[in-house]
């Protein structure tokens, strides 16, 4: 698949993606935010970089917890949704368009 058609297929379904309570993705970004608590337990200081971060929850969780998280995403309206996920949450969230062949 190009990246063009990866950034469409991401762009069109990117409400689907964003696992807000009550979608049908919720509990999937709830294990991985539990894991990250759990296991990785980022804290003040800590540099964490989200990449593909798709809804941001990663990374919101990881900025939650004191870390500075970056966080990137070939999609625009994925990057879009992390940002305005990681204002409702309070947490500050470096968040860009981009590939991770890129980084």
């Amino acid at each position: 698949m190009g990246r063009s058609t990866t950034v469409a297929k991401f762009d069109a379904n990117a409400e689907g993606w964003n696992g807000v309570p009550g979608t049908a993705t919720y509990g999937h970004y709830r294990w991985m935010r539990r894991l990250l608590a759990q296991i990785a337990r980022p804290g003040r200081g800590t540099r964490v970089l989200d990449a593909g971060c798709g809804a941001g929850w990663v990374g919101i969780e990881a900025a939650r917890l004191g870390a500075m998280a970056s966080a990137f995403d070939p999609s625009p309206e994925m990057v879009r949704i992390a940002l305005s996920n990681a204002q409702s949450q309070g947490v500050d969230l470096d968040a860009r368009v981009g590939f991770v062949e890129d980084v």
